[in-house]
């Protein structure tokens, strides 16, 4: 059954523009990071050097291992009717920073099934790589919410690889509902979860995200 579908099955492609939301859990050890020798210094000029811990830090400079960013991406899927697969590729925004682009392709399971004449629900899970050029100096600068503070941060830091490698292999799930409103054009929304399965890395962080992205959808054939 499976060699007549692989033979008779019509390929389907569709291409997308989206914008949305992330938030990027990279659980970095900060002390490990430039920010130990920044808390060194600033330490430094404290009344009292030594009662000044990490964590007072930490919380002057409102830092957190989560980055909150807003993303932009295109992509380009791919898949053989009949068969429940899907292959992607990707490029769009960091989820470390908007100045900074990311790049990936993901296969994995997929369906599509219509809930009304015009409404649909799709879902994926599978295997997805990317390379990061935002992942390092800018996701450590973005780990501060004070605005300000990291006005200092771009000052201060300069290219670091204090989070390893910028590329990741994740497991991805997205699932979202969709509304065509023209012959081949839909808009849909799709909320997605990555986690980095890398076992490679030689520090903690990680380049696990979730959010959300509006799409418009055109299907190309």
């Amino acid at each position: 059954m499976l060699i007549p579908t692989l033979l008779s099955g019509q390929i389907n492609a569709e291409f997308s523009v989206s914008g949305g939301a992330s938030v990027l859990t990279h659980r970095a050890n900060l002390e490990t990071t430039t920010y130990a020798n920044l808390y060194r210094f600033v330490a430094n000029y404290a009344p009292n050097p030594d009662n000044v811990t990490f964590e007072d830090f930490k919380k002057a400079y409102s830092l957190n291992t989560n980055v909150y960013q807003p993303r932009a991406t295109v992509r380009m899927s791919v898949n053989k009717s009949g068969l429940p697969f899907r292959l992607d590729a990707e490029i769009g925004t960091s989820p470390s920073t908007m100045t900074a682009p990311r790049a990936g392709a993901s296969f994995g399971f997929s369906d599509k099934f219509y809930i009304s004449e015009r409404g649909y629900i799709n879902f994926f899970s599978g295997y997805k790589f990317v390379k990061d050029w935002g992942w390092g100096t800018q996701t450590l600068i973005n780990s501060t919410h004070n605005r300000r503070a990291r006005q200092l941060m771009r000052e201060w830091f300069v290219a670091t690889d204090d989070l390893g490698i910028n590329y990741a292999h994740l497991i991805c799930i997205n699932g979202g509902i969709g509304f065509q409103i023209l012959e081949r054009y839909s808009l849909r929304l799709e909320p997605y979860y990555e986690v980095d399965i890398s076992s490679y890395r030689k520090k903690p962080a990680r380049m696990t995200n979730f959010g959300a992205n509006l799409l418009i959808v055109c299907e190309l054939w």
